[in-house]
């Protein structure tokens, strides 16, 4: 059909084909931009005439002007308008109370207004430059966006239609589908209500594309129109009217293609689009939600020791950024809300089997709970830089471009309405962390190659060079590395970036290879600091690539310490080893010398597998380092963490370093780059098609969350029990009720049974999974049940009984009824028992004090988890949730696994694991007659274990070998 429903002042709403369609639309842009001029030259009289409401009757204007990459630091000319006194910005200090001044930019958005057109200017190659214009001082904009009241057209629709709709699009987002499969489920429906009531569901969208006009997904981004060859960015309203093909501004490149129609007409076509969904109108749809500013206020009530770090909010950036005025900027405000932004840089291909990629844009809000933080809905993406290419170095900063401005307007404030401020609220945002891969990070934060001399973006150093022997190509050196070189300044960088900027393009290459600095569009944030706000990336540092070039250096030349018959050794130990299904995938291709491991699995192998496969393999020299390299990987790759275990951790590494370094000399260089960023402080838009993905998933949320009211109880149960499959909130103990300061002390609390007398009752971030069951227990198992009870409330001389045996009138009852279970959930973690399908979650290591009253741990298999009541005196009914164990047996050779250590390293004994070894020896668990030492608290389960079947050499002797696993805590 070659018709469209026209919403112009003329056809209101009816039927009209697409050719009147674009001509009604193009004259109403038109009339708006007249309107628009002739308001902007009588704003000021209007103002000082009429004192009116400035969250209704101001008329929003475009948020993009045009870009202009020559901004200098100087100051622009900017108009002072007098406006009657607000109240909520006369609070906040915005406002003078003297002469009740508002400073507005002059130009913000002439380039716009004048008729949408583009100002053609000719540029020498030696500028890198965009055809926008920004005016570089911001005020708070109280222009409140009218998308947030905007209710989709499906909440118009009967409820059936809105259920099956909002239903396929989360069932789509839930398991991930194509679009086909979602094309055809709507495609059925639609048959299968017409079946019922053929005139009631007449309009019931059999397609994606009318049920994405219900949902409203098209309307939510704009697409800029990219230049192929220079990634210059042009404003979409460049096509209006236009039939000829359109050239870029800057390079006279092509920018447009024809293309032809099913219909037989043509259509001009941009070649290359970036799609850009807006920050603000993406936080105005979040703000939607009636308890999403209580949880950007929570980090603000947050109350942890100094030396613990859970969270950004312990960090130095977070505790020390400040605003304009030098105050703290991260604390709680009556009246504004104060938001830090993560920006991250990815590409991916789209699709499988073809060389296509395309990059990602999105941001992430830091004051949000770990547990929802990372959630679709909650993560904001920006853009999606087209393919099928990386752009270069001098070119990506300009897709960076719009979201700077948007960023420099969130810094001088927003006005957002929400529901628990329907006149609207102040909104602050800082972008304080920049979250990539090295070499993304690099590009974007205007650095040097970490392969270059200039490698280290936080050292204002140049490293000397020497010749590869192998390639005979020359390298910087990095061996010279050491913590006291000299910092970048915030201000040197900021001038050396701009004096890039505004320089020819050889004084450029001079100042780069000088100083290891380009521009960037961020330097124009106020507060950047670069430097500081650029996050280690773990990831591709320590596991694909320390990790990994280790092990090339183990199984390469000619003489290798690890053969090819190692390797299938190594292999067949691996898969006799399986872990716990959530600790994800074990590595399959060690027999291929670690061809293609993922991080995921280069991690399995550095913490569960290597200290175990290497024991017989490597000598001891070469176990030392990578022991001490294992240790700063348990340390630092823990979810909590203190002070004095960061400080460990770099003592690992640098003890790693100083001995890898002995033994390979010429491989130090390698490693020493690599550790030193680690140190703590086919003619389809996949751009559009993936932009458009993301936007209807955002779009979903939103549509669910304003229409709650209007749903029946049936259709939001329906809606939950879907949505239960999407997400666990995991991530966090704060979902089970718990404070920060609980939390921790349940952390602690298995390390503690020498100061204190841990009763089992104490509450746990968790719950006995289902199924469970009612059970009456024997009486062999209940006395064992009294004698547990009469040591662990020894010190307060309570008598216990059960049955009909009571020897004193103050003695407690002890019921035979407990409440099993197979399965406990503390936290993120899945505890299991010899009831489940597996046991491989089942085994646990437990702390307890030895007749000595020496701390020390055991291994245990867990039987079943129960919980079991007693009336206390003075306290009244108390549970307490209980295991059921058999203990593993002491093996005189514990310590087979580890490595003597010998000078200052010995420090490093204990401190990962909480004192517990990388892997331990032990013998097979003995099963005998149970008694009350085989009831053990949960609260005394230190972490859980793998466990791997061994034997000793010229021994037949069947032992396990113990791998204890990082504990999963997050607050």
């Amino acid at each position: 059909m070659n018709k469209q429903l026209c919403y112009c002042n003329k056809c209101k709403g009816s039927v009209c084909s697409k050719r009147t369609f674009r001509r009604h639309m193009l004259k109403e842009l038109n009339e708006q931009n007249d309107l628009s001029i002739r308001r902007k030259k009588n704003v000021t009289n209007q103002i000082k005439n009429d004192h009116f409401d400035i969250y209704s009757n101001l008329t929003p204007e475009p948020t993009f002007t045009s870009y202009n990459d020559d901004v200098t630091p100087t100051s622009h000319n900017r108009k002072v308008r007098s406006i009657p006194l607000i109240p909520i910005l006369q609070e906040t200090g915005i406002l003078d109370n003297t002469d009740n001044n508002f400073i507005i930019p002059a130009n913000i958005n002439e380039a716009r207004i004048d008729n949408m057109t583009i100002n053609e200017k000719s540029y020498s190659d030696d500028e890198i430059v965009s055809e926008y214009e920004i005016d570089e001082h911001y005020t708070i904009n109280t222009n409140i966006s009218t998308n947030i009241h905007h209710n989709p057209l499906i909440l118009n629709t009967n409820e059936t239609t809105r259920w099956a709709m909002l239903w396929v699009y989360l069932f789509q987002d839930t398991f991930v589908l194509p679009q086909t499969a979602s094309a055809t489920l709507l495609d059925f429906l639609k048959d299968l209500l017409e079946s019922f009531n053929n005139t009631t569901f007449s309009d019931f969208p059999s397609t994606i594309y009318r049920a994405d006009r219900l949902l409203g997904v098209e309307h939510e981004y704009r697409n800029y129109i990219v230049c192929p060859h220079c990634h210059h960015l042009h404003l979409p309203d460049i096509l209006n009217g236009n039939v000829q093909p359109i050239k870029c501004n800057k390079c006279n490149e092509i920018i447009t293609k024809m293309v032809r129609t099913s219909k037989g007409n043509h259509l001009i076509k941009p070649i290359k689009v970036y799609p850009y969904y807006s920050i603000i109108q993406q936080l105005e749809l979040l703000l939607s939600k009636p308890e999403m500013e209580n949880l950007l206020e929570s980090c603000f009530k947050r109350e942890i020791d100094d030396d613990i770090f859970a969270d950004v909010y312990e960090g130095r950036v977070w505790k020390t950024f400040t605003d304009t005025n030098g105050q703290p900027f991260f604390v709680k405000n009556v009246l504004e809300i104060h938001i830090g932004f993560a920006l991250n840089l990815d590409w991916f291909s789209p699709c499988k089997h073809i060389q296509y990629s395309v990059g990602v844009i999105y941001l992430t809000i830091l004051n949000l709970p770990r547990h929802i933080r990372f959630r679709e809905e909650n993560t904001f993406v920006i853009g999606i830089i087209p393919g099928p290419h990386e752009p270069d170095v001098n070119e990506i900063h300009q897709y960076i471009e719009p979201l700077v401005d948007e960023l420099l307007q969130l810094w001088a404030g927003q006005v957002i309405k929400s529901p628990n401020y329907p006149i609207g609220r102040i909104y602050r945002a800082a972008l304080i962390m920049i979250v990539c891969d090295t070499p993304a990070a690099r590009k974007i934060g205007g650095f040097s190659s970490h392969s270059s001399k200039r490698g280290c973006y936080r050292c204002d150093h140049s490293f000397s060079t020497i010749q590869d022997s192998n390639t005979g190509y020359w390298k910087p050196d990095f061996s010279n590395f050491n913590a006291n070189l000299p910092q970048r300044s915030k201000e040197k960088h900021q001038s050396i970036a701009y004096k890039f900027k505004n320089s020819s393009s050889t004084i450029r290459n001079q100042i780069f290879t000088e100083h290891g600095i380009r521009w960037t569009p961020l330097i124009k944030l106020p507060y950047i600091d670069i430097q500081r706000f650029i996050v280690i990336d773990p990831m591709h540092n320590l596991y694909l690539g320390t990790a990994k070039r280790i092990m090339k250096k183990w199984t390469s030349g000619e003489q290798p310490l690890i053969s090819v018959h190692d390797l299938k050794k190594i292999q067949s130990i691996i898969d006799a080893t399986p872990p716990p299904s959530d600790i994800g995938r074990i590595p399959h291709k060690i027999a291929s010398q670690f061809a293609g491991f993922s991080a995921d699995q280069w991690k399995s192998w550095c913490l569960i597998y290597s200290t175990l496969t290497l024991r017989d393999i490597l000598p001891e020299e070469h176990r030392q380092y990578w022991q001490s390299f294992v240790d700063c990987l348990l340390l630092w790759g823990q979810t909590i963490i203190t002070r004095e275990e960061i400080e460990y951790g770099d003592f690992a590494i640098k003890d790693f370093l100083a001995k890898i370094m002995v033994l390979f000399i010429a491989f130090g260089a390698f490693l020493s780059k690599d550790l030193m960023a680690s140190m703590p402080n086919s003619g389809r838009n996949f751009a559009t098609e993936v932009m458009n993905i993301i936007n209807r998933q955002s779009l979903l949320h939103h549509t669910m969350s304003i229409g709650k009211s209007i749903f029946s109880d049936k259709v939001i149960k329906s809606f939950m029990k879907l949505q239960s499959f999407q997400h666990e909130n995991k991530g966090t103990m704060a979902k089970y009720n718990f404070t920060i300061q609980e939390a921790l002390y349940f952390k602690r609390l298995p390390f503690q049974i020498s100061q204190m007398n841990i009763r089992d009752y104490e509450s746990i971030p968790g719950k006995l999974l289902s199924p469970t069951c009612e059970l009456t227990m024997e009486k062999p198992l209940v006395d064992c049940l009294v004698g547990y009870y009469k040591r662990v409330y020894a010190d307060l001389e309570y008598q216990f009984y059960s049955g009909s045996q009571q020897q004193d009138r103050h003695a407690i009852f002890v019921s035979p009824s407990i409440i099993r279970a197979s399965a406990l959930q503390i936290a993120d973690e899945h505890f299991g028992s010899q009831l489940c399908r597996s046991d491989l979650a089942s085994n646990v290591m437990v702390a307890f004090l030895d007749d000595e009253n020496n701390f020390q741990y055991w291994p245990a298999n867990i039987r079943y988890f129960f919980k079991h009541s007693i009336v206390l005196p003075y306290v009244g009914i108390t549970e307490h949730v209980l295991a059921m164990v058999d203990w593993y047996g002491k093996h005189i050779k514990i310590d087979h696994f580890n490595v003597s250590r010998r000078g200052s390293s010995r420090i490093l004994d204990g401190v990962t694991q909480n004192g517990m070894r990388h892997v331990e020896l032990w013998k097979p668990p003995i099963i005998k007659r149970v008694s009350s030492e085989n009831i053990i608290p949960v609260q005394r389960i230190v972490c859980r274990f793998i466990k791997s079947d061994y034997c000793l050499q010229n021994t037949r002797t069947n032992l396990v070998a113990v791998i204890p696993l990082n504990r999963r805590f997050s607050v």
